[in-house]
C-alpha cells in the first residue's frame, strides 16, 4: 500500500488561512526583492557616477591615456618629453 503526503488540510477555513498565509509571503518575498534590487541598482548607480566624475577631473588634469608618451619617451617636468633609448638588461618573471 503506497503512503501519500497530503499537505492540504481538510477543513476549508484552514485551507482559506493556509492561501492566504501564502499569499502574504510571496507577496513580502516580492517586495524584499524589490527592495535589495533597488539597493543594488543605487550601489551601482553611484559606482559608475563616481568612477564617471573621477575619470572627467582625470582628463581636465591631462591625465588621459591618449597623452602619455610611448615606450622610450619620457615627459619631463616642464611637460617636455624626452626621447631616450634604453637596454633591458634583464627580464624578471613572476
Amino acid at each position: 500500500m503506497p503512503y501519500y503526503i497530503n499537505l492540504s488540510p481538510d477543513n476549508p477555513l484552514s485551507r482559506l488561512l493556509a492561501a492566504g498565509v501564502g499569499v502574504l509571503v510571496l507577496v513580502g518575498a516580492v517586495f524584499f526583492g524589490l527592495i535589495v534590487l533597488a539597493f543594488v541598482l543605487g550601489a551601482g548607480l553611484l559606482l559608475s557616477l563616481g568612477l564617471w566624475i573621477r575619470a572627467r577631473f582625470a582628463r581636465q588634469r591631462g591625465g588621459s591615456r591618449a597623452e602619455t608618451p610611448g615606450p622610450g619617451r619620457v615627459r619631463g617636468n616642464d611637460g617636455e618629453i624626452i626621447e631616450a633609448e634604453y637596454t633591458v638588461i634583464s627580464k624578471r618573471r613572476d
